[in-house]
């Protein structure tokens, strides 16, 4: 019993030791968080209840969460919501839906009722587009509530004053 406490403990040693690094110069590209504002947009029936956002993201791993601007807390600053996300508008239901590669991400509206009788969900929205290192999934920060954008732009030290304008394409 002895031998396997002691042969644990210098695996545990050395495996801790081998997770430092000694190139401090080094800029890690791959773990920095991005993000971009859209909006404000209209989805228009024309387009498919669609638009394209220009993304070209550096690494094919990476995680792109998108939120949607709900309204305005107490503080005045925005009150953000994951999409995708469905409303219950008393006409039916309604999806903000998002899709995305390594070039672009898709935004879309789809209901199940004739969607201009609510043209409050389609005109002026506002959007945030937040690109994550997929890396961190495997370091254990997949536990945290990524709905939550307050949360995730603490975690990744994103400032709204680095956020990126987002390139708008008509579909």
């Amino acid at each position: 019993m002895k031998k396997i406490i002691l042969l644990l403990s210098i695996v545990s040693v050395l495996g801790l030791t081998g997770c430092g690094n000694d190139d401090d110069n080094r800029v890690d590209n791959d773990t920095i968080a991005e993000s971009w504002n859209v909006g404000p947009v209209t989805f228009l029936e024309s387009e498919d209840y669609s638009i394209l956002v220009n993304l070209n993201l550096q690494y094919t791993s990476d995680v792109v969460l998108v939120y949607r601007q709900v309204g305005v807390g107490n503080t005045g600053n925005p009150v953000w919501q994951i999409v995708p996300h469905t409303l219950y508008p008393t006409q039916g239901e309604l999806d903000y839906v998002a899709n995305f590669d390594t070039q672009f991400a898709e935004i879309y509206v789809q209901a199940n009722y004739d969607m201009s009788l609510t043209p409050q969900y389609l005109q002026n929205q506002y959007f945030k587009i937040v690109i994550i290192p997929a890396n961190d999934f495997s370091n254990g920060r997949m536990a945290t509530d990524f709905s939550d954008y307050e949360t995730v732009a603490k975690m990744y030290n994103i400032k709204e004053s680095d956020a990126k304008t987002a390139k708008v394409i008509k579909k």
